[in-house]
C-alpha cells in the first residue's frame, strides 16, 4: 500500500513509459468532443473561451456573494451500485455565505448542516455523506470551476439542435490528440444562452442540466432538472425548485453550543490522479480503468464504481487496487477520480508518487 497526499487536482502521479499506446475507453453518448479539440493558443481564443466560461459560472453558481437569499428543493431518485439508493430530498436555507442551512435525506442518511460566521454545524453527527449525495450538491451549487490557470482547448459541438463550445481544461495535454483526453475537465455550454449543457469531471461520468421550464431567479436561469451519468447509466435523477427564501425563521439557522462542539466533515471535490499497474500478459496497449470513488475523513475509501474501463474485464482489479489505497486523513470528505493504468506487461512504465 502506498499513500497519496491529494494537493489541488493532482497528488500522485504516473508516468507512462515512451511510445506506449493507450486504448481507448468506450464511446459515450453524452461525450460530445470526439474530435476537433483545439488549443486555445492565442490571446483572443483563450480570451473567447474564458468568457463563455465565465458567463456560465455566472449563471450557475448559486453561492455567489451577490446572490439573493433563496430556498432551494432538490428531489431525486439514485440508482447504480455506490452506497445508498432510492429516493432522497436535499434542501438548501441561503441568506449569505455567513448564514446557511442545508438538509439531506436518502434512506437510512439524514444530516441537517448549518453555516454560521464560517462556522459549520451539524445538527447530529454525520461521519459520511453518501457519493450521491455530495455530487448532487456540487452539480446544483458550483458546477463551474476556476479555469483561469489551466491549458484550455475548445470544440464546436450540437447538442439537442443547439450550437455548443466544450471547454476542456487541464494542467497539460497531448496537442496531437484532438478527442477528449483523461487529464481534462468538461463544460459544455450553450453558445446562445451561456447556460451549462454538461459537466463531466471525468471520461464516463456526466452531469446533464435541462432547463425546459426556463426556471428564472433574479436574472438567472436556474437548471430544473439534472441527471448524472456514470459508464452510461443515469445514477442521479433530479427535479430542483428555487424561490425567493422569504422569512425565515432565525432559530432554524442558529447552531445551537451542543452542535458547534460536533466535528462537521467538510466536503471537497475535483481531485485525480493516475496510477500504474501491470496488466494482463497479452496486452500490448495501455489499458485505463477510470474509477470514481470517495475518501473519507479518516483517509480510507468509503464508495467506489468504474466510470469508464478500456477492458471492463479490469474493472474489479482496478477497483479492489485503489481501495487498498492509503489516503491522507483530515476533517475532508473528497470525491476523487483515479486512472488505473493496466500497463503492457515489460513497457517500462514508473509510478511516481509525490
Amino acid at each position: 500500500m502506498f499513500r497519496c497526499l491529494l494537493v489541488l487536482t493532482l497528488g500522485c502521479t504516473a508516468t507512462v513509459g515512451a511510445n506506449v499506446p493507450v486504448a481507448p475507453v468506450p464511446a459515450d453518448p453524452h461525450e460530445l468532443v470526439a474530435g476537433g479539440a483545439v488549443l486555445a493558443s492565442t490571446p483572443a481564443a483563450r480570451a473567447a473561451a474564458l468568457a463563455l466560461f465565465e458567463r456560465a459560472k455566472q449563471n450557475s453558481d448559486l453561492h455567489m456573494p451577490e446572490t439573493p437569499p433563496f430556498f432551494l428543493k432538490a428531489t431525486f431518485n439514485v440508482e447504480g451500485s455506490a452506497s445508498g439508493t432510492g429516493a432522497g430530498e436535499l434542501t438548501e436555507t441561503w441568506m449569505s455565505g455567513r448564514s446557511w442551512r442545508w438538509t439531506a435525506n436518502l434512506g437510512d442518511y439524514s444530516q441537517i448542516r448549518l453555516g454560521s460566521n464560517g462556522t459549520l454545524a451539524d445538527a447530529q453527527p454525520v461521519s459520511i455523506v453518501p457519493m450521491r449525495v455530495q455530487t448532487l450538491r456540487s452539480a446544483i451549487f458550483w458546477p463551474v470551476q476556476q479555469a483561469s490557470n489551466v491549458t484550455l482547448r475548445t470544440a464546436a459541438v450540437e447538442w439537442n439542435g443547439r450550437s455548443v463550445t466544450c471547454i476542456l481544461g487541464s494542467g497539460s495535454v497531448d496537442p496531437s490528440i484532438q478527442s477528449r483526453q483523461w487529464v481534462e475537465e468538461e463544460y459544455c455550454v450553450d453558445n446562445a444562452s451561456g447556460l451549462l449543457q454538461i459537466h463531466s469531471p471525468a471520461p464516463g461520468s456526466f452531469i446533464v442540466y435541462g432547463y425546459s421550464k426556463d426556471m428564472q431567479f433574479h436574472g438567472r436561469v436556474v437548471p430544473d432538472h439534472i441527471t448524472a451519468y456514470i459508464a452510461g447509466v443515469a445514477v442521479i435523477d433530479a427535479q430542483v425548485d428555487i424561490s425567493d427564501a422569504g422569512k425565515v425563521d432565525a432559530g432554524l439557522l442558529a447552531p445551537t453550543e451542543e452542535m458547534l462542539r460536533s466535528t462537521a466533515v467538510v466536503l471537497n471535490a475535483g481531485h485525480r490522479f493516475a496510477t500504474n499497474t501491470t496488466g494482463p500478459a497479452t496486452a500490448s496497449a495501455v489499458l485505463p480503468v477510470i474509477v470514481h470513488i470517495t475518501i473519507d475523513a479518516n483517509g480510507t475509501v468509503a464508495d467506489a464504481e468504474v466510470s469508464a474501463a478500456a477492458d471492463p474485464a479490469l474493472s474489479k482489479s482496478a477497483v479492489d487496487l485503489v481501495r487498498h489505497m492509503g489516503f491522507s486523513e483530515g476533517r475532508i470528505q473528497r470525491e476523487t477520480y483515479v486512472n488505473v493504468r493496466f500497463m503492457p506487461p515489460g513497457s517500462g512504465a514508473m509510478l511516481n508518487e509525490n
